[in-house]
């Protein structure tokens, strides 16, 4: 009966898939075998079913290099879905149209890479040739991969047959429908694609040797520091608390302070800059201001202390409660122990590096000498914590934490421009090794001339860098540089961007990444 002809056949199709995953290829082969002879008889079969069978028996046989009786089952398969495609599309069967195409693209693939395995490739090209047509003539978002990957099979082929400007085309083009996709399964073909593009443009010849700001960033064998090395997924509930509670102006990345107090004790008298000596500010007036405690100060009204309670803690104002505290210890120190015991020199030492992270760079240098001269008429001029205080002042006095200027402190807390002028790419490809073989690519086109193609690599490299590395490193830095110098020479393809703004930026991020460095280095006391 025609229905135990049906169990027959998807019996025998089963039976082999559960051997193939066993190794066991000589029994899956006849198991194949049957189903194909069973799926002939079975009246109610459909062309889709006689295609599978032919296709899994090919399948067999080449894994045992077979290959003239495989070639001839996998031509079999093909013509039968062909068959089936027409017949569905008279009808106007457009899933089961879908489906045979997704089945007729893979078949040409595999046949395909059969011809190309054995040296015949005119007749592999022919078939790479209709996978692609196929794939791109009903292009949807979910078969970008697909089409991806006919692209990159025909591409590699044709740098075989010495069509090179073809064959870069394809990769650029199926790049391209990679890193704009919204989601991927794995990294694996755009990796591989990226690594054909590479070995491509390496091998040719006019190439000018241009220094790379990411490849000098690269020799100082700095990237085990950095903070994450790949993308992660904003959560629903991320994203809901971002929309409903973080402003704008308080978007920033930056971590507070660890390993102080969260909160000052509100018994404590308040101390005045100028007690510490500090008297750096216009007009003679002391930079850190007179410090009173927030819920000290609110005692007396109920109504402002609601307000404190209620109040969302920002940057400010718990770097606040740790000057507070600072303040205060160096005032008992100083009151108990003398102006120039260590202890004093500690706490003003702590006390600089909270200047330092709200961008007060005056209060910062002055806390830095006291604290500079305490160790040394204690300790000596060589011993570490002298040394550490006057490198940390050095830096200060040559600029280096934030370019100088009370003020900037803000600036440093802002996201640069080029954040919201970049593409998002999948989260598969958010991966610092992408990021790098990306920037490598953009230099190599730039190198060859290619001023277009090494625009739109650029701006993928400076998203991919920024997306697994954040904004407070030299190697996005040295990328926003590289980009930079590009766009001296041609502007920013589909972007507002341009040289100045990404100068601005790599200044910005620079400048981050070295108070960061800075002031981890202490300690770790801020990260």
């Amino acid at each position: 009966m025609p229905g135990q002809a049906a169990l027959g056949w998807q019996a025998g199709l089963q039976e082999g898939e559960r051997r193939l995953t066993r190794q066991e290829l000589e029994p899956a082969e006849a198991c194949f075998r049957q189903a194909l002879r069973d799926v002939r008889k079975d009246k109610s079969a459909s062309l889709n079913d006689l295609a599978l069978c032919q296709e899994r028996l090919a399948m067999i046989l080449y894994k045992q290099d077979e290959r003239e009786e495989a070639v001839k089952l996998y031509r079999q398969s093909i013509a039968t879905l062909e068959k089936a495609l027409t017949l569905d599309r008279d009808k106007d069967k457009n899933k089961d149209a879908k489906a045979i195409d997704g089945a007729l693209v893979s078949r040409y693939l595999a046949l395909g890479n059969i011809l190309e395995f054995d040296g015949e490739f005119k007749q592999a090209r022919s078939y790479y040739e209709k996978a692609e047509a196929l794939a791109a003539s009903d292009l949807e978002k979910g078969d970008q991969e697909r089409l991806a990957l006919c692209r990159q099979r025909l591409a590699a082929l044709l740098v075989k047959l010495g069509e090179k400007a073809k064959a870069e085309e394809l990769y650029f083009s199926a790049l391209k429908l990679l890193l704009t996709a919204a989601k991927l399964s794995s990294a694996t073909l755009a990796e591989t694609i990226l690594a054909d593009y590479q070995d491509l443009l390496e091998k040719e010849e006019g190439r000018k040797n241009l220094a790379s700001h990411v490849q000098a960033e690269l020799l100082k064998d700095r990237i085990g520091a950095l903070p994450k090395k790949s993308g992660i997924a904003a959560s629903h509930f991320d994203k809901e608390v971002r929309s409903r509670f973080v402003a704008p102006a308080e978007s920033s990345e930056r971590l507070p302070l660890r390993g102080l107090p969260a909160a000052t004790d509100v018994t404590m008298a308040p101390v005045s800059g100028t007690e510490l000596g500090i008297t750096g500010g216009p007009g003679g007036a002391p930079n850190t201001p007179s410090i009173t405690s927030s819920v000290a100060a609110g005692s007396g009204s109920t109504e402002n202390l609601g307000v404190g309670l209620t109040a969302k803690p920002t940057l400010a104002s718990i770097n606040q409660q740790r000057r507070d505290f600072y303040e205060r210890m160096i005032a008992i120190d100083i009151k108990s122990l003398g102006a120039d015991h260590p202890s004093v020199a500690r706490d003003l030492y702590g006390l600089a590096v909270i200047e330092i992270s709200d961008g007060n760079n005056e209060a910062a240098r002055q806390l830095l000498q006291r604290t500079l001269k305490i160790y040394e008429k204690v300790y000596g001029e060589d011993a570490s914590l002298t040394q550490r205080s006057r490198n940390l002042l050095e830096v200060i006095n040559a600029g280096g934490v934030d370019g100088g200027g009370a003020n900037n402190g803000l600036a440093l807390d802002a996201a640069p421009t080029f954040v919201d002028k970049v593409p998002i790419l999948p989260l598969a490809l958010q991966k610092l090794d992408f990021a790098l073989r990306l920037n490598y690519l953009a230099a190599l086109a730039y190198s060859l001339g290619r001023l277009e193609r090494a625009n739109q690599f650029y701006l993928w490299a400076l998203s991919d860098t920024y997306l697994t590395t954040g904004d407070r490193n030299m190697l996005l830095a040295a990328t926003l540089k590289d980009f930079a110098r590009l766009l001296k020479q041609t502007p920013a393809v589909g972007s507002s961007l341009t040289s100045e703004s990404l100068e601005s930026d790599a200044h910005l991020v620079a400048q981050k990444a070295r108070r960061n460095s800075l002031i981890e280095n202490e300690n770790g006391v801020l990260r």
